[in-house]
This record gives C-alpha cells, sequence and structure tokens, in this order.
C-alpha cells in the first residue's frame, strides 16, 4: 500500500500575532490484546473513566505480545508493532501512554491519569479534515497553526486511523472495542515536522487505500503533535458527523480558507474568503452570513451566543468544520 505525503508551509504575515493560547486536548493511547485476559479485567475501569471524560480522545493499538493471534492485531500487523516499540512498552498489554507518558501501574481507572493533564493550554491548534474518495481511498489534511510565540522548533505528527467503535466477540470475553487502530496515514513514529513559527501555518497532506474490512461510518482520524520529547503539544480529531453533513462538499474546499482558533469560545478569525460564506448547524440552519470581497479579508466572528457544538462554515467552494466549546 502506497501513501503519499505533502508539506507546504504558509506564509501569514497579514495576520496579527494572537497572544492568548488555546486549549491543549488530552489523547489517550492504549496498547491492548483481544486475547488478553488481565487487559478484560482492567479496560472496564479505562471505559467509565472515558466515559467521565469524553473529551479525551483514545486510540486502540494491539500488538503480537503477548498474543500474536488476536484478530486485531492481525490486521496491521507491522504498524501495530511499531507503534508500540515506538513507546517502549512492547511485550505485556495492556499500557496506557496519555499525552506521549507511559502510565505506570495498573489502575486505569484512576481519574488524576485524565484530570491532571485537563485545563492545559497550548500555542499550536490543529485541523483535521477527512476527504473520502469514494469508497477507494480516504485523505487526509492536517493543518497546524502556531497561535502564539514559542520555543519549539521541531515535532512529530502521527495521523490514525481508527475505528470509533467496533463490535467484536474477542477470546477474552470483550464485546465493545474503542478507538480501534486501523492504520496510520503517516509514519508510526510520527512525520517529522519543522513547527512554524507565531502567526504562521503548515499543512501536511497523505492518502491511504480504504480497507473493505473497516465499517467507514465508524471511522474517524486522529491527528497528535508532539514535540522532540514525544510529549504531545496538541491533537485533533474527525468525527462521523462531520461527514455525513459535509462529505460532498469536502472534495471542493479550497485550501487558502483558514480559520482559528478551533476549538473556539467566543471569536471565530477566518481569512482566505471571496464571496459569500455563512456558519451552520451539522443540519443545515443558518446562524451567520456574510460576504467577502477579497481573500486577503480578515473575519472576526463572535460566536459567544451559540451552543456548544459542532458547526459547518460554508463557502461556495466548499464546507469546513469547527467546534464551539463552552
Amino acid at each position: 500500500m502506497r501513501i503519499f505525503c505533502t508539506i507546504c508551509v504558509v506564509m501569514t504575515l497579514l495576520l496579527p500575532q494572537t497572544q492568548g493560547q488555546v486549549a491543549k486536548k488530552v489523547v489517550a493511547e492504549l496498547f491492548t490484546n483481544t486475547r488478553c485476559s488481565i487487559c478484560a479485567a482492567r479496560i472496564p475501569g479505562l471505559k467509565q473513566n472515558l466515559e467521565n471524560h469524553p473529551e479525551v480522545l483514545i486510540i486502540s493499538t494491539h500488538p503480537s505480545a503477548p498474543y500474536a493471534s488476536c484478530v486485531l492485531h492481525q490486521h496491521n500487523p507491522a504498524e501495530n508493532d511499531g507503534r508500540t516499540s515506538h513507546y517502549g512498552v512492547y511485550g505485556a498489554t495492556p499500557r496506557l501512554v496519555v499525552q506521549g507518558e507511559v502510565i505506570p501501574g495498573s489502575d486505569l481507572s484512576n481519574a488524576n491519569i485524565f484530570t491532571n493533564q485537563i485545563n492545559q493550554t497550548t500555542p499550536f491548534s490543529l485541523g483535521v479534515r477527512e476527504i473520502r474518495k469514494g469508497n477507494d481511498s480516504v485523505e487526509v489534511v492536517v493543518t497546524i497553526h502556531a497561535v502564539s510565540t514559542h520555543a519549539e522548533q521541531t515535532g512529530s505528527l502521527y495521523v490514525a486511523y481508527v475505528e470509533d467503535t467496533l463490535s467484536y466477540n474477542a477470546p477474552n470475553g470483550e464485546t465493545e472495542h474503542w478507538g480501534v487502530f486501523r492504520k496510520a496515514f503517516s509514519p508510526v513514529s510520527g512525520a517529522n515536522i519543522a513547527l512554524p513559527a507565531s502567526g504562521d501555518s503548515l499543512s501536511w497532506t497523505s492518502s491511504i487505500a480504504v480497507n473493505d474490512s473497516w465499517v467507514l461510518q465508524n471511522m474517524k482520524v486522529i491527528a497528535v503533535l508532539s514535540n522532540q520529547f514525544n510529549l504531545v503539544l496538541q491533537s485533533e480529531s474527525t468525527t462521523a458527523l462531520e461527514l455525513q453533513a459535509a462529505t460532498t462538499l469536502y472534495d471542493q474546499m479550497d485550501l487558502s480558507v483558514r480559520f482559528w482558533p478551533n476549538p473556539v469560545q467566543s471569536i471565530l478569525q477566518i481569512q482566505g474568503v471571496e464571496g459569500v460564506w455563512s456558519v451552520t448547524t451539522i443540519t443545515g440552519k443558518e446562524l451567520r452570513s456574510g460576504r467577502n470581497s477579497a481573500r486577503k479579508e480578515l473575519v472576526h466572528l463572535d460566536l459567544s451566543d451559540i451552543p456548544a457544538g459542532i458547526y459547518m462554515f460554508q463557502t461556495t467552494s466548499g464546507s469546513l468544520r469547527f467546534i464551539k466549546a463552552e
């Protein structure tokens, strides 16, 4: 299977320097095995923990140790083992990595695993777009925007395609599996990235072929940006809901259109639009609209009065998803 990647740096000299940072999302990587009885005993505690923290992104990777006969491992042996070895946790399951740090101990239900990481901020925001080319291939575009001054120079971008919920009667008794890793758009150790300076952006693109065993309506992309010490700087994901609302528009979207921050709490800034634009709910109800006379015109859109949720920014050339936070 071939993976095509391109990287382009977008210089945005006309953008104002943003002093504030954005909320950092939390990503947890679980290393488990469907034949591991210890996993079956401990993972329910983790699932309860995740239900209490629905904002946490989860990626479940299935290495060959202790059981190479695990069918979720066999689906993609090299990349499952490769990601496990990346953290040096190969050999026993379950193991948990949160924000790039290996969690010691066996109590996966401990709320501090996540609460110690929540309410952190970062100078980077990520935008992730999933473009499905029929049933044959999937393209992903990840945009990294530096919203404020920072000292980071190089980073690593890991982009995984996961099955959000998978029903499978595993030998260890598990029947529902969350965030099952299927295929990486990037190398499993991450793609090397020269991080943009404050006010600048970088776009990274990759494509993979679709596997017939994937339930496409349950698939989503999770992107994880880490620094040179393997600690997570920011993460972001797509949702199946987004694709149902705007799949036909993604193929035409002009990549010069950008908005930030995402998630947004009050003011959404937009650049690159020429002509009519609108903000809608995922069901198509229009909440805001306007017209730009030139692409360089910067739009400051006050969304402080709309409820938290997923919304679409629509133009004549396509649609992009954004999240309104509390």
